[in-house]
């Protein structure tokens, strides 16, 4: 073995010893604490702006009432007392005509299949709601949708 080798070996040996995880740790967190030195305000802003918010979320928590909702699917009939159903109940809604089994949460469901059986919903009721109209009243409807595309169910909208 050559002088230069053995050299190059007790170097290594030294440079692996000193290499541990105290070093690394001990080099960025010198660095952490000149960083957080230089910059008072924005350490300040680091620790206080989450404190006040905890604090905040806490006094929040403190002003409003509790209700106990049971675990599923809940309705919001009362604001006061929690309800509860199984969300994947097959049947929930029969229309004499219809042969399928209606969901009974499309309401709720956020989903765009949930959004398209509401609106494919709210047309059944509407068209079974028909009857109910005077004749003057439904010729007007017909010709609101035939004629203009007046399609909103709201009677003080420009377009129902």
């Amino acid at each position: 073995m050559t002088l230069q080798e053995k050299l190059i070996k007790t170097s290594n040996e030294k440079l692996a010893q000193r290499r541990t995880s105290w070093t690394f740790m001990r080099a960025l967190l010198w660095k952490n604490w000149l960083i957080k030195k230089r910059q008072p305000m924005a350490t300040l802003c680091e620790i206080l702006v989450p404190t006040f918010f905890i604090l905040l979320l806490g006094v929040l928590k403190l002003l409003t009432e509790t209700v106990e909702v049971p675990a599923g699917w809940s309705d919001d009939a009362d604001n006061t007392a929690g309800t509860r159903y199984n969300l994947f109940q097959p049947t929930g809604r029969n229309i004499e005509w219809v042969d399928a089994d209606l969901p009974k949460f499309a309401l709720h469901e956020s989903t765009m299949t949930g959004l398209m059986l509401k609106l494919a919903r709210q047309s059944i009721d509407d068209g079974l709601r028909l009857e109910e109209l005077s004749a003057s009243d439904l010729t007007a409807c017909r010709t609101g949708v035939l004629a203009g595309g007046l399609v909103d169910t709201n009677t003080s909208s420009p377009f129902s």
